[in-house]
């Protein structure tokens, strides 16, 4: 039969079929993996942003909390009235001036009757927020510039008036009256500094905003700024949020709110923190887990060609002896046929041919 050799087996075309199925399910699982991973990848990001954001915000807490046991502990320690007997503590508490600018002891009338190295002394602090929210208790304030200390501290990195953050609480007498004040000013530079360092150091870039909206502890380019992102804008109203934005800078980052930040009994500030993390840094291991995927989809498909293949042999190619048996028969040889007993339908074959060829 000429033209029998001319079509395909039954092997070829099963195989050939086998390879179709493979490479059809290969490609669409590679489709579907890679949406799959990119769904994956914004979800990690997230995930990822949000921690390491809430982390580096309870790390720059828990050391403004430092200081504020400070405050807490000298308060009941102290009284107005003999404040420079408190003089050394004060000195001690602001050291080198890095981290802690100035703090000092104000009595009811705002009069400072002891402060760290002297400064501000005699002066009066009445009307100013930290020393009025003092008298009525704890009380942590946002950053400002120095008015009073403005001329005897050095200027900011930026040349403008050294700002700080305010830490306060009340001296009390034997019967719960406050009689005064004591404060501490925590340098702003060094909370910028410490913000900055510890955000680099889990790899992303936080700022602090307050409830107007505006970064009270961040970038140096953002700093006092109202900056017009979906992330301020939660973060102004203490709602968590997590989108992807360009930021000023002009790189696009996924940007995560966690909204109303607080450490222990520290004061609230009505701070939120954004952070936001580069999508590129995880590129790499996207490329990567990508590259695994396609090595994990090209043995599943290795795997289910060997399959077929062995199938075929198993399966298939008795079908192809029992075909050449028949075709000899009918050529008349004396040809007896292969029994096979693998499936009922060549155990039929078999038995039919069986039959054919003892009648002739």
């Amino acid at each position: 039969m000429p033209s029998a050799t001319l079509r395909p087996s039954l092997l070829v075309q099963f195989l050939i079929f086998a390879l179709a199925v493979a490479a059809a399910v290969g490609a669409g699982l590679a489709v579907a993996s890679r949406d799959s991973t990119a769904r994956f990848e914004r979800d990690v990001l997230e995930e990822i942003t949000l921690q390491r954001a809430n982390a580096v915000g309870r790390i720059f807490l828990r050391a403004i909390h430092a200081d504020w046991r400070d405050v807490a502990a000298l308060a009941p320690s102290v009284s107005p009235a003999d404040g420079r007997a408190a003089r050394s503590a004060l000195d001690m508490v602001v050291g080198d001036g890095e981290r802690i600018s100035w703090a000092g002891i104000a009595a009811l009338d705002g009069s400072v009757t002891a402060a760290s190295f002297g400064m501000l002394e005699g002066a009066s602090v009445a009307g100013r927020p930290w020393f009025d929210a003092g008298l009525r208790g704890p009380f942590a304030g946002d950053v400002h510039e120095a008015k009073l200390l403005a001329s005897l501290l050095p200027a900011g990195p930026d040349g403008a008036p050294p700002r700080f953050l305010d830490l306060a609480a009340p001296i009390q007498d034997a019967e719960g009256r406050s009689v005064g004040v004591v404060g501490f000013h925590v340098n702003h530079a060094w909370a910028q500094a410490y913000l900055a360092e510890t955000a680099a150091a889990v790899g992303i870039e936080a700022a602090i905003v307050d409830r107007q909206g505006v970064v009270v502890v961040g970038p140096p380019a953002m700093q006092g700024e109202r900056i017009d992102l979906a992330s301020m804008r939660a973060a102004s109203v203490g709602a968590q949020s997590a989108v992807v934005e360009t930021w000023p800078d002009g790189v696009a980052s996924l940007s995560s709110v966690t909204p109303s930040i607080s450490y222990r009994d520290l004061p609230s500030f009505g701070w939120s923190l954004v952070a936001r993390i580069d999508p590129a840094l995880l590129a790499e291991q996207r490329q990567g887990a990508l590259r695994r995927i396609d090595l994990a989809l090209a043995a599943a498909g290795v795997l289910i060609v060997l399959a077929a293949g062995i199938f075929a042999l198993v399966l298939i190619r008795p079908f192809d002896r029992l075909a050449r048996s028949a075709e000899a028969i009918a050529d008349g040889g004396d040809v007896y046929p292969e029994e096979s007993r693998r499936t009922s339908e060549l155990a039929r074959f078999s038995y039919a041919i069986s039959r054919l060829s003892s009648r002739r």
